[in-house]
């Protein structure tokens, strides 16, 4: 099983949405081996875009897609 946690630093903190999210999983116990992250997407769009390309070569049998309701539209 993979996490694929999705975000670039489009409010240029320094810091990129997805190392954010990695480390608070990496804190709740989930290996950082199972972590694959896509950290250069400014917007919602580009997450799906960009993840999508990074899974294309991962052997994915299925995919459950986290986020917001404002997003997903």
């Amino acid at each position: 099983c993979r996490v694929v946690p999705t975000g670039g630093d489009p409010s240029q903190r320094g810091e990129t949405e997805a190392e954010v999210m990695k480390r608070e999983l990496i804190q709740v116990g989930v290996a950082e081996s199972d972590i694959l992250i896509e950290d250069r997407s400014k917007n919602t769009f580009q997450n799906a875009q960009f993840t999508a390309k990074l899974l294309q070569g991962q052997p994915v049998d299925h995919v459950v897609l986290v986020s917001s309701g404002l997003h997903v539209r």
